[in-house]
This record gives C-alpha cells, structure tokens and sequence, in this order.
C-alpha cells in the first residue's frame, strides 16, 4: 500500500494522509476527485430527492464527488474514537472544497468492506445502486455508499 500511495501522490492521482504516534503508523486515508455514476432507478430516486435530475430515464448520469478509496486505523488504535475524526476531517475538506474554494461537488463516495458498513453509515452514508438491505441474495464484496454535501454539513455543523 505504501508504493501505491506514493506512486499515487507523485502521479498526483490521489492523496493520502497519515497519522502516527512516537512509533508506529496509527490511522490513514485517500482521497481523489470522482464521479457517482447515477445508473440505477434506486439511484435516481435518491438523487431526485436531492437535486432535479433530467428527464431521460434511459440516459446515465453522472456528478462529481469526492472518493474516499482507501481508509484504515491500525488494530490496536480501534474503537478510540480515530476513524471518527478523520471522516470528520474528510468532511470539514470537502466543506471547503464546495464553499470556500467552489468546487461543484454532490458528496462522498466510498466502496465499503462489509465490516465497515456500521461505521459509514452513522456518518449517513447511504447504498448507491440498490437497496443492499432489501437485496437479501445480493451480497458484494464492497458496497458503493456516498453521502451528500448536505448531509455533510448538517453533521459537521452539529459537532462544530
């Protein structure tokens, strides 16, 4: 992961941000510019709900987001409240992305490891596609979540 991330920062595809402590590596996570493809009638019932999408059904849609494409916290700094503060990070970026430095932005996207689903979720990330829960035979390895700029703000506001 580590000649990926560099290779990533140095082709200026992705950036990743690290924390650490005296000694070891404790948290880290990257991001990159990205789309949410807008493909599904699930998906258009979601993001009809958030902005008026064109009429054309049939057309796919896509609107730029922000990927959050890897994000990890070492085992034995787990459950200490980490991961929150760098989604919160993550978040408060984007923030300044879309109003400060005006970036046309719908959210955040991420492909969750079923173990992380509980986590993205409490931050309101929602399925993109398909209503996983509903799609008891449809079990993937990663599920596409996102969460959108609204969203973003109204928890960031509330914690702020």
């Amino acid at each position: 992961m580590k000649t990926k991330a560099l290779e990533d920062e140095s082709n200026n595809t992705r950036s990743t941000t690290v924390y650490y402590d005296e000694k070891q590596l404790v948290s880290y996570y990257t991001t990159s510019t990205s789309i949410i493809e807008v493909k599904t009638a699930y998906d258009r019932k979601i993001f009809n709900g958030l902005r008026s999408l064109p009429e054309d059904n049939n057309q796919s849609i896509v609107l730029p987001a922000v990927e959050i494409s890897w994000f990890g916290v070492a085992k034995n700094y787990q459950a200490k409240h980490i991961g929150a503060s760098m989604i919160l990070d993550i978040f408060r970026t984007v923030i300044k992305m879309r109003h400060v430095f005006n970036i046309g932005l719908i959210g955040i996207v991420v492909s969750s490891l079923p173990d992380a689903l509980e986590f993205y979720t409490h931050y309101n990330f929602r399925y993109l596609h398909y209503n996983y829960d509903e799609q008891a035979m449809m079990i993937p390895e990663t599920y596409p979540l996102f969460v959108d700029i609204d969203s973003i703000v109204e928890i960031v506001g509330y914690l702020d």
